[in-house]
């Protein structure tokens, strides 16, 4: 197993999907699906592959929730294949979650179970560190609650909440918490387990507070009124409760969940005022609203509203009264189930644990412990699978035996982990990034790759470098890279990469030499780069270098021995 190339968090065109994805959060699905469809043109014909996986993942759940399930599991299955020799989990993650919620309607519920268990294992414990973490977090958070796995979608969220560092994502956490409280407390009132429902309620308007301070913007003004006032009526408030839900009604959208929340918080304010009538219409509409959004939870909380209405009736029929009980033991059975349900997901997590865990050891001897890229074994595995020619490039850091000689071996080590970095953050997908040798790199392109691309990835590698403060070492040393860049059979690709990294580094270094012919019969083709900085003196040196053995660094020697082995 090789270590493959991650694909960046943000593409150039990342607003696109932000435009996307907030309408999609606000509720007009179509809206956004027809967005989705537009923008995924330009970013397709871009080559933006983070903005296009962020718009196929609008796009799938759009559809999903629009019905459109065959066409919402095609793209879902199309981002799944993007994303599947990706070194970092996260996308597999949200693929694994997000295909839970489309085949929910379908599947035998073993199989969303499966889903998410699977989702949880690949995000892990977010740290913060990694925006699709983060983002998997709140997406596994969500598929926990459609499981009715409240208390573990909550922890999830908060320790989420710890972690996440812009407020944006901040926001979009503390939105989903707020849902997932309303709909616990709604199911525990359901199930006449009413004091635990209060419970989660003060905890809802903690939430809806934090909410409120986030959402600077007023995005999520509806939800925020209505998630406070669903608090207060339950916590026996009905009079306040029912004045934030009227203010909240005009910017609500019937497809969203706060829309389904206000019917029933304004049923039980209602009810509890004594205006029988006016409960029984938001129990009707409730009920007829969540049919046709087929959200189970709410379904059956109109159902029960009804029926508890039906009760307050002087004398209630005896047939409502067998329904009403029916009704009940029904919803206190299938909350009973939760917990085998939350056992098996447990269950489930464990094998996939322990499967991710034997795949680890797999790999560590694949790993370069210094950097986290592939080692020389990755290399050698990866080119004995190679059908065809190769297209691969070789880096070399110039003068980095002054690196270690003049700032320590501490500083050169971070040199090399900077390094790796950046060609992981820059290198196409299902490029394998390995450490070659002390200061060398190679990058074996995926099949079918030309040797453009090669070069492109270098002169982005040297742009982005000299973008970076930590490549400036000391005032008077600047790090640089030379690269060779060739296409021939695996088993004289690196020979061919060796000889054309030399002339690199012999021609003056800070520059790419592709050796231009698969039998390297013709002459290299070279982009200088030295002369950039360098005054009239310094290039007449170089010139004068160039062809000649001399022309090397102090470390080359050793270097170009490695490089041609």
């Amino acid at each position: 197993m090789g270590v493959l190339a991650a694909v960046p968090q943000f593409g150039p065109f990342d607003l696109l999907s932000d435009i996307a994805f907030e309408q999609y959060q606000v509720g007009d699905r179509a809206l956004a699906a027809t967005t989705c469809r537009q923008y995924l043109v330009v970013s397709l014909a871009a080559g933006d592959e983070p903005t296009t996986r962020y718009l196929m993942y609008a796009l799938g759940r759009a559809l999903t929730e629009l019905g459109f399930i065959d066409e919402a599991l095609e793209v879902i299955d199309a981002l799944g294949e993007r994303c599947r020799l990706d070194p970092q989990p996260y996308w597999r993650a949200k693929v694994s979650v997000v295909r839970s919620f489309a085949v929910r309607r379908s599947d035998d519920p073993s199989t969303v179970v499966e889903h998410v268990a699977l989702g949880s294992v690949l995000t892990g414990i977010p740290d913060g560190a990694v925006y699709n973490q983060v983002s998997a977090a709140v997406v596994l958070a969500e598929g926990l609650r459609s499981l009715e796995m409240f208390a573990e979608a909550e922890r999830i969220l908060l320790a989420t909440l710890r972690v996440a560092r812009e407020e944006i994502t901040r926001l979009g956490v503390v939105v989903d918490l707020a849902r997932t409280l309303a709909e616990w407390a709604m199911r525990l009132l359901m199930v006449g387990l009413t004091a635990q429902a209060q419970a989660v309620c003060v905890e809802l308007l903690t939430r809806s507070r934090l909410l409120a301070r986030l959402d600077v913007r007023g995005v999520h003004r509806p939800l925020t009124l209505v998630v406070e006032g669903f608090a207060w009526v339950v916590l026996g408030e009905p009079l306040m409760g029912l004045d934030m839900i009227e203010r909240a009604r005009p910017g609500l959208r019937p497809d969203r969940v706060e829309c389904l929340m206000a019917m029933a918080a304004a049923a039980l304010a209602h009810s509890d005022l004594g205006a029988v009538d006016a409960a029984a219409r938001e129990a009707d509409a409730l009920a007829a609203v969540a049919k046709v959004s087929e959200r189970a939870l709410w379904i059956q909380g109109g159902e029960w509203l009804r029926l508890e209405l039906s009760l307050t009736s002087s004398v209630p029929p005896a047939s409502t009264v067998l329904a009403a009980r029916m009704l009940r033991e029904a919803m206190r059975e299938l909350w009973g189930e939760r917990a085998a349900r939350v056992e098996s997901v447990r269950a489930l997590m464990r094998v996939h644990e322990l499967e991710a865990e034997n795949e680890r050891a797999r790999g560590l001897g694949r790993t370069d412990a210094l950097t986290g890229v592939g080692n020389r074994r990755a290399l050698t595995e990866r080119l004995a699978r190679a059908e065809g020619d190769v297209v691969a490039m070789f880096v070399d850091l110039d003068r980095f035996k002054e690196v270690n000689d003049r700032r320590s071996h501490v500083v050169g080590d971070e040199a090399l982990v900077h390094v790796a970095r950046l060609l992981v953050e820059l290198a196409p997908p299902a490029a394998l990034v390995a450490r070659f040798g002390g200061d060398e790199f190679v990058t074996v392109l995926g099949p079918g790759a030309e040797l453009e691309t090669a070069e492109q990835l270098a002169d982005k590698v040297s742009a982005a470098l000299r973008e970076r403060e930590w490549a400036r070492i000391a005032d008077d040393f600047e790090l640089t890279l030379s690269y060779g860049i060739a296409v021939g059979p695996a088993s004289t690709i690196l020979e061919r990469l060796s000889r054309a990294v030399i002339s690199a580094k012999r021609s003056g270094r800070d520059q790419r030499v592709t050796a231009a012919d698969r039998r390297g019969g013709q002459r290299d083709r070279r982009t200088a780069r030295a002369d950039r900085r360098a005054g009239p003196m310094d290039r007449r040196v170089t010139e004068a270098l160039a062809g000649s053995d001399l022309a090397t660094d102090d470390g080359a020697a050793d270097g170009d021995a490695r490089a041609a082995t």
